[in-house]
């Protein structure tokens, strides 16, 4: 996929052909465009999360859309659930806590998470996550192989 953009700087004596540069005119970059993807929340449907099908997702990437990237999803995880200990043997999994409090356990290592905590798990590392909050915790996370 790549996006199109085309930049020309002008300057004040005159207007530049894209094609001629001269003065002290640049051209920054130019591509041409296939395709881009633009997605909202609010448009998507939930899904189950695949290692806990009571717990929902919505996906804004899937997978093999963007080259080594397996998702780009939004989990919501009501208070007092949790996410079973699990591990991926060749992915790692970049999670941003969105909104809400919990805890992630890393190889039995607690950790955490508030609004704002961003949490890098990799290939093999068991994991698990808990809301340990009063209103729901929003994951919004992505998967790299």
């Amino acid at each position: 996929m790549v996006c199109c953009f085309k930049i020309f700087v002008y300057t004040t004596k005159s207007k530049v052909d894209p094609v001629s540069l001269h003065d002290k005119t640049v051209l920054l970059r130019q591509k041409e465009c296939e395709h881009m993807t633009i997605t909202h929340l609010s448009q998507l449907p939930t899904q189950p999360v695949s290692h806990d099908p009571h717990l929902s997702k919505q996906v804004m990437i899937a997978n093999g859309v963007v080259p080594h990237v397996t998702n780009f999803s939004q989990a919501v995880i009501p208070p007092n659930e949790t996410v079973t200990t699990h591990h991926h043997r060749d992915m790692w999994e970049v999670f941003l806590v969105s909104e809400g409090e919990g805890s992630i356990t890393i190889n039995g290592t607690e950790h955490t998470l508030t609004k704002g905590t961003c949490v890098v798990v990799e290939p093999g590392e068991e994991h698990s996550l808990v809301n340990t909050g009063k209103s729901d915790l929003i994951l919004t996370y992505f998967g790299v192989v």
